[in-house]
């Protein structure tokens, strides 16, 4: 079968025209369609950043507005000022020993206690475990300055017991022993760090 000149132009230029759209799908559609979704990624992770930024630029202005809520807030006054666990637990047990100067009795021993709060929780506490000697009398004022306290203060795991009452030769009366209190005191403070 022979063609004439014309159908052989009309073929050429069919093959031609497949070759260019297979060029085309194999090659620069996809070349050109990555292109197209890098420019959007591009665009996207562009304005993300922007907004990151914008955020970290307001970022101290925020802290100070926030700082400054928890300064003007009422509540204020029932937490513990401090950063760190271990700043939290001094004013706690100085806070103690006020209180135990105020109302009597002797304080034998404090010892801080290992955190057990999950890390969702906004209020972060302090406990400390307290052996404490008074009488009846002591120990009634110093629950009742405990609870009365600010910042505020809970007692928690109370124990107490005493020694057999004696007797006194000398003064033939009975003389009562101080009772030997033992309790879990916990404090909370809004700080950053995680106690």
């Amino acid at each position: 079968m022979q063609l004439n000149k014309q159908q052989q132009r009309y073929l050429a230029l069919g093959i031609l025209a497949a070759v260019m759209i297979l060029l085309y799908l194999l090659v620069i559609g996809p070349v050109v369609s990555r292109y197209q979704q890098a420019n959007e990624q591009i665009e996207t992770l562009t304005f993300q950043l922007q907004r990151y930024q914008n955020l970290n630029d307001s970022r101290p202005d925020e802290e100070d507005r926030l700082q400054q809520i928890k300064q003007d807030s009422p509540l204020s006054v029932y937490f513990f000022e401090g950063e760190t666990r271990s700043v939290v637990s001094a004013k706690l047990q100085q806070h103690l020993k006020q209180i135990v100067g105020r109302t009597g009795g002797q304080i034998v021993s404090t010892q801080g206690l290992p955190s057990t709060q999950s890390g969702d929780q906004l209020l972060r506490s302090v406990t400390l475990k307290v052996q404490y000697k008074a009488g009846i009398d002591e120990f009634k004022e110093l629950l009742f300055a405990l609870e009365t306290s600010k910042p505020g203060l809970y007692v928690e795991d109370l124990s107490i017991s005493s020694a057999p009452i004696r007797t006194s030769s000398y003064a033939r009366r009975q003389v009562l022993p101080p009772l030997d209190i033992r309790f879990n005191l916990t404090g909370y403070t809004t700080g950053k760090e995680a106690l």
